[in-house]
């Protein structure tokens, strides 16, 4: 690799990881990683696919927004190179696509359409978790030197822990804000308890049996009802006495 192309890589490198930032936007990065693949690697066309929550995996990006390479990779997503690259987590070089039609027909025949006669696909992997895939699309039947895959897996290496990573500081922050709620939500029914307590004389164990037991009666959410006894704390001093002494203040919702 001469200087030129070492700046050229090293920018691009720069550039993604430049992309990881608070607004990171995903379709962004895609897009960007398939520009420099075909950028870098000299291939005329990239796709990226990602498996969903239920493992079917999607178009994610494309190096160009022509309908043909973004209908190559849809072609993918059943019965295909990616597909299968996926699904073993290993590299998969196709240097002869018409040799593959009996293999994945609706692919290769469309890929053939486009002018493109060859693949590369690497597993979009880290460890035991894959992702999805990268595509690069050729027109020749040579082997890719061992220079280009060397950059080609670093491309997708980059990809895949980036991904990982936001994945991860999402499930973070989605934990972090479910644990905020649970908490917030145990402090209102603890003061709900509190007021109870209080204003009837009663322990904290009969406090919350009673008001669970109105929650389930009439259909309503437990921090729902303990949210309005704090609020309205005066309105437990007219409550008479009962068997569930804030029954009669707090009615079901009839809207």
């Amino acid at each position: 690799m001469n200087d030129g192309a070492f700046d050229s890589l090293t920018k691009t490198f720069v550039e993604l990881a430049d992309t990881l930032v608070d607004d990171f936007d995903q379709v962004g990065f895609i897009r960007l990683v398939a520009a420099r693949c075909v950028e870098q690697l000299a291939v005329p066309a990239a796709g990226l696919l990602l498996v969903d929550h239920a493992g079917a995996l999607h178009t994610a990006g494309v190096s160009r927004d022509g309908s043909d390479v973004r209908g190559l990779m849809a072609a993918q997503q059943r019965r295909s190179p990616s597909l299968e690259c996926h699904r073993t987590g290993e590299r998969l070089t196709v240097r002869d696509l018409p040799a593959s039609l009996g293999r994945w027909p609706r692919f290769a025949s469309a890929a053939l359409a486009h002018g493109f006669s060859s693949v590369d696909v690497l597993p979009l992997r880290r460890r035991d978790q894959g992702i999805g895939a990268l595509t690069l699309f050729g027109t020749g039947q040579g082997q890719p030197d061992g220079e280009t895959i060397r950059i080609a897996t670093a491309l997708s290496d980059v990809v895949t822990i980036s991904l990982l990573q936001r994945r991860a500081v999402h499930r973070q922050a989605t934990i972090g804000r479910q644990l905020q709620r649970a908490l917030d939500s145990r402090v209102l029914i603890e003061q709900a308890k509190g007021i109870l307590t209080e204003r009837f004389g009663i322990d904290m164990d009969v406090a919350f049996t009673a008001l669970r037991g109105y929650c389930r009666r009439n259909n309503r959410r437990l921090t729902e009802v303990a949210a309005e006894i704090v609020r309205d704390l005066d309105a437990a001093d007219e409550l008479g006495p009962s068997r569930n002494p804030f029954e009669r203040r707090i009615r079901p919702r009839t809207d």
